[in-house]
C-alpha cells in the first residue's frame, strides 16, 4: 500500500522536461484547509487490488487515546483510492488494508502537520516615545489547554526576528501584552508579530501571526 499527498516534480530525460507525481508521506498545511490524499494498493506481484476497503485511523500528539478509527477508503478497479482530510490539528493518519486469507495485511502512515496561528493587533498604531502599545490577539487554532498557551512577542531588527518578551493566553486563546517604548529617536516603524512555539498538550506545530507595523515618534 502507498498513500500520500500528490506533488508533481519535473525531471529531464534526453533534453526534454518530464513530470511525474510523487506521494509525499508528510505535509505542512494551513489550519482549516482540506487535503486530498491519494494512494494505491497492489499485491506482491504489482497487480492492483480492486474493490478493497482501506481502514483509516488517526493519532493526535499528546492524546492518550492513541489511534482511533476515523474513516474508510475504497479502491477502484485499478487499486487506486483517495481520502479527504481536514487540517483541524496535527495528526498521524494510518491507512490499513486488513488483508484476506490469501493476502497479508499492510499499513502506511501519513503525517499531517498544522502550524498554530493567531490574530494580532496593536492599539494605538502611532505613539510618542515613552507611550505604551497594547498588543492583543486570539488563537484560531483551538482547543487551547486550560492553563493557556505560551505566546512569544517578537520584533524584527538586525535582519532577524527576535523574541523580546513572552505572555500567556487564557483558556479561550485570547492574549494581550503591553509594551512601553523608550529610547526611540526620530520616526521609526517597528515590525512586530506573535510566535506560537510547539508545546506539550497543544496539538499544533510552531506557528506565528502576520507582522504588523507600529510607528513611534521620538525626539
Amino acid at each position: 500500500i502507498r498513500v500520500g499527498f500528490p506533488r508533481a516534480s519535473r525531471g529531464r530525460r534526453r533534453g526534454r522536461g518530464r513530470s511525474r507525481v510523487r506521494l509525499l508521506s508528510r505535509a505542512r498545511v494551513r489550519h482549516g484547509r482540506q487535503l486530498e490524499l491519494r494512494g494505491w494498493l497492489r499485491n506482491v506481484d504489482g497487480q492492483p487490488i480492486g474493490d478493497a476497503t482501506i481502514e483509516v485511523e488517526a493519532d493526535t500528539p499528546g492524546d492518550a487515546a492513541g489511534l482511533v478509527p476515523v474513516g474508510f477508503a475504497r479502491t477502484d478497479l485499478a487499486g487506486r483510492f483517495s481520502y479527504i482530510v481536514r487540517a483541524d490539528r496535527s495528526k498521524l493518519l494510518r491507512f490499513r488494508y486488513p488483508g484476506t486469507s490469501r493476502i497479508q495485511s499492510a499499513t502506511r502512515d501519513f503525517a499531517l502537520r498544522v502550524p498554530a496561528s493567531t490574530t494580532i493587533r496593536a492599539r494605538p498604531r502611532r505613539l510618542l516615545n515613552g507611550e505604551t502599545v497594547r498588543l492583543s490577539g486570539r488563537m484560531s487554532t483551538r482547543p487551547v489547554p486550560l492553563s493557556g498557551k505560551l505566546v512569544e512577542v517578537q520584533a524584527f531588527f538586525r535582519d532577524r526576528w527576535r523574541t523580546f518578551s513572552t505572555t500567556r493566553s487564557d483558556s479561550r486563546g485570547r492574549w494581550r501584552f503591553d509594551y512601553r517604548f523608550g529610547g526611540t529617536r526620530g520616526r521609526v516603524f517597528y515590525r512586530l508579530r506573535a510566535r506560537l512555539p510547539a508545546e506539550g498538550g497543544y496539538p499544533f506545530e510552531t506557528g506565528r501571526s502576520r507582522a504588523i507595523r507600529v510607528l513611534v515618534v521620538g525626539l
